[in-house]
């Protein structure tokens, strides 16, 4: 049993060294949404930092709940860049 693990460990590695340059480029290649994607990844290093297990689903609620916290923001800004450029031209008699 053993040896067929370490054998089964060996030909992984083997595979990964082979694929190295094809990961390496994969990830060199920036993600459509990076501000989700960093703070994405952010979370789940805390929680493996603090032994905490992360599943796939636990990662899609973590982007989801990043992308709402996102359109929040710029709902917000949109508004007060609004407000403000309203407020600017009522002052000044437009």
């Amino acid at each position: 049993m053993r040896q067929r693990l370490e054998e089964a460990r060996g030909a992984l590695l083997e595979e990964a060294e082979k694929n190295a340059h094809y990961l390496q480029s994969k990830s060199l290649r920036g993600g459509e949404y990076p501000e989700i994607e960093e703070k994405v990844v952010r979370f789940v290093e805390e929680a493996r930092s603090c032994k905490i297990p992360v599943t796939q689903s636990t990662i899609k609620e973590r982007g989801i709940l990043v992308r709402d916290e996102i359109l929040r923001r710029d709902a917000l800004e949109m508004r007060n860049r609004h407000k403000s450029s309203c407020s600017r031209g009522a002052l000044s008699g437009a």
